[in-house]
């Protein structure tokens, strides 16, 4: 599906913001409902998953320090390279991936809706922190945030079920069928967007970033998920979920910036293509594991 997106966009030039927001307001929010409207995983379990994604993103943007001193990089590149080590494709990839490796599943849903919670909000506050130098102020960073409605929709599930509030079948059908269109939608998208980004950066730069995203953060995750004794399907997502490819976010985020745009955009797209194998790794050792 990534690559009918990538060779569509190739021939057609589809307006790629425009798919995007379709995606962030209109698909993602009713498939967040809909997951955790129907699972049974308590605020509690959401607070661990939120924190233990938190945890992964600054423990992985400080292993990306002393990288970064090794190889001598000036500020601007110091900055990207962190943003592309801490931050995954959650959205448009992590969920897709969910919805198909624990088919439908209310419980697995909602932990990677959870996981894309955090690291949305993280993203347009410590992200845009370390990016903007000065650009942006905090309050317009927060504004960011709760601009997306699956914010919203996120709380808004869990008030419903807990409420035990009934939904008329006139509303529950549309959100199911939009929840269903995010899969197909969302992947085509992702093909798209890595249609516009061409490589000139240093390779060598671009691959230890994608070893980062892609191995070591796995073996972090799997480290602290042993340590803290997570088993079964919670496990299991929260792994998988440590081994997506670097956020399109970061991408976004270092453009509209001007820092080190092109060296972002590859490293989305050098991550993206070799997660065709790393986390297909993942989800089977995930299964073994857990």
């Amino acid at each position: 599906m990534i690559a009918v997106g990538f060779f569509i966009q190739k021939r057609f030039k589809f307006d790629i913001t425009a798919l995007t927001k379709m995606i962030f307001y209109a698909l993602i929010p009713p498939l967040i409902f809909s997951r955790i409207y129907q699972s049974t995983l308590s605020l509690q379990e959401v607070g661990i998953v939120m924190l233990f994604t938190f945890g992964m993103i600054v423990i992985m943007g400080l292993i990306s320090l002393p990288i970064s001193w090794v190889r001598g990089y000036r500020p601007a590149v110091r900055a990207a390279f962190a943003l592309s080590v801490m931050f995954c494709n959650s959205g448009n990839y992590g969920l897709p991936v969910a919805e198909l490796v624990f088919h439908q599943n209310p419980v697995a849903t909602s932990i990677q809706a959870a996981v894309l919670t955090m690291q949305n909000i993280t993203t347009f506050t410590l992200g845009i922190f370390l990016v903007s130098k000065g650009n942006r102020s905090y309050r317009d960073s927060f504004r960011t945030i709760f601009r997306y409605p699956l914010i919203y929709s996120f709380f808004a599930a869990f008030l419903f079920r807990e409420l035990h509030i009934p939904l008329w079948s006139q509303m529950w059908v549309p959100i199911e069928r939009m929840a269903s269109a995010l899969v197909p939608v969302a992947l085509l998208t992702l093909g798209t967007q890595l249609a516009k980004i061409r490589l000139t950066s240093s390779i060598v730069d671009v691959i230890l970033s994608g070893m980062c995203r892609l191995l070591l953060a796995p073996l972090l995750g799997f480290t602290i998920l042993k340590l803290f004794h997570f088993s079964g399907v919670p496990a299991q997502v929260l792994l998988i979920s440590t081994s997506m490819p670097t956020a399109v976010n970061t991408a976004l985020l270092a453009l509209e910036m001007d820092n080190e745009p092109q060296f972002a955009a590859q490293s989305v797209l050098f991550s993206t293509v070799l997660s065709i194998a790393s986390v297909s790794a993942t989800i089977f050792a995930a299964r073994a594991l857990f």
